[in-house]
Order: structure tokens, then sequence, then C-alpha cells
């Protein structure tokens, strides 16, 4: 069995409950609900899906280690509008 991380997603005020419930059905293994964020649960494959797919959160990170990964979106705008993708 994959090894569950600890992760915290931040988001804006009263959207909490709305990320929590994205979260779950990203993948999420167990969600706690904080202030303007939303720590979950698990592999490292689910903190690059929820990096890439949600639409609450601002990019995860690993609550242990304090980096932040790369959210592709803005890439893939900027991507866009050069005409590379």
């Amino acid at each position: 069995m994959a090894r569950l991380e600890k992760f915290h997603a931040k988001t804006l005020k009263g959207f909490e409950p709305l990320l929590a419930e994205e979260l779950s059905s990203l993948g999420a293994n167990r969600t706690e609900l904080g202030t303007r964020g939303v720590t979950f649960y698990g592999g490292r494959a689910l903190l690059y899906r929820v990096n890439l797919a949600s639409r609450l959160s601002s990019p995860s990170r690993n609550a242990r280690s304090k980096y932040f990964l790369i959210c592709f979106r803005p890439c893939r705008a900027s991507a866009s509008v050069i005409g590379f993708a």
C-alpha cells in the first residue's frame, strides 16, 4: 500500500467546504477543514491531480517539506497565447 502524505490546499474564505468536496472527488482519502484551506491526505499522484484539475485551490503543497509544486495552468495559458498549444 502506498504511503499517505499530508498536503494542504489554500482557498478563499468561505470556499473550504466546496474545496473539501472537490478534493474528495479527485481522490483524497481524508480531508480536514481549516481557515482558508483544507488539509488532505493521499499520494504524490493526487497532489499532481489537484494542482492540475482543482478550480478552487491555489497550488497545493506538502505540509511537511513546505515546498510548492508548479501549477501548469498558467503555463498552458501562455503556450496557447504564443501558439504552442
